[in-house]
C-alpha cells in the first residue's frame, strides 16, 4: 500500500528477501498500442478523434437518357467530427535524506536473513510511481470518463473507449454472457462496417469473462500476436478474434476493439511524452516529480463494440 507524503525511516523502511509488486497490475491493452513510445502527439488539450461522413443506403438509380443530358442534381455529402481530450497525469516521490541514506536499520526479520534488495530508495519510488500511472493510464484508456478542457481550473479527463462506444452496444440484462449474445454484437459491429476480419479486433474481457468465453467456444492456441502481445483467439461468422484478459475492464463488460483504431495520445511536455525531472529542494529531502498529458484515441467508436449490463 502507499501513503501520503515523503518517505521517511518510519514509513519506509528496509526489509530483506525477494521484492515482488502484488496485485493485478498487468496493462495489455497500453501494451498493444505500444506503450507511451506509440502514442500518436497531439497540439491542444482538446483534440479530434476523426472527422466522418456517411453515405446513403444502397440503391439502384433510374436515370434515362434524357435525364442524363441534361444532368442530375448534385449531392453533398456533409462532415461531422467526434473529440476526447488529453489528461494530466502527475505523481512525485519524495525521499528524506535519512531514509535515502540508511539502508542497514532493518524492519521484520533480522539481518542475516536474506538481503535487502532496495538500496537505491529514491529510484524504487519513481520506478512504483511510473508503474502506477501506468495502471491509472490502462484503466483511464478503458473506462475513462469525458471532461472537456475549458480553462485551467477544470480537471480534462479522457473519454475511455468503453465509455466511447455507443452505436456497438449489447445490454446483457443482467444475465450470464451467451453465444446469441455475442453473436448479435459481431453481427452489429459487422452490419455497420466494423473491421472484424482485419487481424486487429481484440476481445477485451475480465477474468470472470476470460472463462466465460472458454466455456462457450472453443479457444485455439496462442499462435497470435497483436501489438507483440500473445493471444488466444476465436472462429465468428465475420473472423478469427484475439482474446486478451484485461483486468481493468469491467467485471460485467465484454469489449471488442479495433486496436488498428486504438492508439495513446499524448500533448507533449518539454518536448517529452513523460516529463520526469528532480524537483527544487527546500529542505533535507529528494523529490521527483513524474508529468504527461495523455488521452484514448479509438478513431471512431462504430470500429468497436461492447456487451454491458452482464451478471
Amino acid at each position: 500500500m502507499s501513503v501520503s507524503g515523503y518517505g521517511t525511516t518510519q514509513n519506509n523502511p528496509n526489509y530483506l528477501g525477494v521484492l515482488f509488486e502484488i496485485g493485478q497490475n498487468a496493462t495489455p491493452v497500453l501494451n498493444m498500442v505500444g506503450g507511451i513510445n506509440g502514442a500518436r502527439p497531439v497540439s491542444s488539450v482538446n483534440f479530434a478523434l476523426n472527422t466522418n461522413y456517411a453515405l446513403n443506403s444502397a440503391a439502384q438509380p433510374s436515370i434515362s437518357e434524357d435525364a442524363s443530358v441534361s444532368g442530375v442534381t448534385a449531392t453533398t455529402y456533409d462532415q461531422s467530427q467526434d473529440e476526447n481530450a488529453v489528461q494530466i497525469f502527475q505523481r512525485t516521490a519524495e525521499v528524506s535524506y535519512a531514509n535515502s541514506s540508511d539502508v542497514s536499520t532493518l524492519a521484520g526479520v533480522p539481518a542475516g536473513a536474506g538481503e535487502n534488495q532496495v538500496t537505491d530508495k529514491m529510484g524504487a519510488q519513481v520506478t512504483r510511481n511510473l508503474r502506477q500511472m501506468a495502471i491509472d493510464l490502462e484503466y483511464t484508456m478503458i473506462n475513462g470518463v469525458y471532461v472537456k478542457w475549458t480553462a485551467s481550473g477544470t480537471a480534462s479527463q479522457s473519454r475511455g473507449i468503453s465509455t466511447g462506444i455507443t452505436t456497438n452496444s449489447v445490454d446483457g440484462s443482467a444475465g450470464a454472457l451467451t453465444k446469441p449474445m455475442f453473436n448479435s454484437l459481431t453481427k452489429s459491429m459487422a452490419d455497420n462496417g466494423a473491421e472484424l476480419d482485419n487481424g486487429q479486433c481484440v476481445i477485451l474481457v475480465n477474468s470472470t469473462y476470460k472463462q466465460a468465453l472458454s466455456d462457450l467456444f472453443a479457444l485455439q492456441e496462442r499462435s497470435f500476436s497483436v501489438g507483440g502481445v500473445a493471444v488466444d483467439t476465436i472462429a465468428t461468422d465475420f473472423g478469427i478474434l484475439p482474446v486478451q484478459y484485461a483486468p481493468q475492464v469491467s467485471q460485467t463488460e465484454l469489449i471488442i476493439a479495433d486496436m488498428s483504431k486504438l492508439s495513446l495520445a499524448v500533448l507533449p511536455t518539454m518536448g517529452e511524452a513523460l516529463f520526469v525531472e528532480e524537483l527544487a529542494k527546500d529542505g533535507a529531502s529528494s523529490k521527483t516529480q513524474m508529468y504527461g498529458q495523455f488521452g484514448t484515441d479509438y478513431g471512431h467508436e462504430i470500429f468497436h463494440g461492447k456487451i454491458t449490463n452482464l451478471a
